[in-house]
């Protein structure tokens, strides 16, 4: 995943759902290796299926969104105050979900990127934050950003908390 990730950046193609493309070509190409998931003997019609991006894909996919879009010497941070009362509103935040699971390697990567946007800058019981599942970003990076950095859409919007600090 790694390897396909770093060739879609370089290559500015969408990242999309890496391990879904991965499966999709092994079971392509072993289908004695596939097993098919429990939606697929149990359609249930008239309903869209679930969202299947693991948050590992979608805090990626901000990171390399951000990194693109990355003014020459970094974003201009707020102040250490402000990073701090926002991570106060995301640490309780229910919206607030844990992001580095699944590929570890991916996640660590991910994680190294992150901190460079932030520039290596920490906030108090930043320990707390995760990942946002209305924006898809890294907490502990997003509380750092400017807010002009940082767009969402009218349905995000609709979808934070009313205590968020990005409202």
């Amino acid at each position: 995943m790694k390897l396909l990730f770093e060739y879609k950046t370089r290559n500015n193609l969408p990242i999309g759902d890496l391990e879904r493309e991965i499966d999709d070509y092994y079971c392509e190409k072993y289908p004695s290796a596939c097993h098919k998931e429990a939606s697929d003997y149990f359609p249930q019609t008239g309903q869209p299926a679930p969202p299947r991006e693991p948050m590992l894909n979608r805090v990626t996919r901000w990171a390399a969104y951000m990194v693109t879009r990355m003014p020459r010497g970094g974003y201009q941070l707020v102040s250490q105050a402000e990073a701090d009362r926002r991570n106060k509103i995301c640490a309780v935040c229910p919206k607030n979900v844990p992001w580095k699971n699944g590929c570890v390697g991916c996640s660590a990567t991910t994680a190294t990127l992150l901190t460079q946007l932030r520039q290596m800058r920490s906030s108090k019981q930043q320990g707390n934050l995760m990942a946002c599942a209305v924006i898809g970003f890294d907490c502990v990076t997003g509380v750092w950003m400017p807010l002009e950095s940082l767009p969402l859409t009218e349905d995000q919007v609709k979808q934070l908390p009313k205590e968020c600090w990005r409202k």
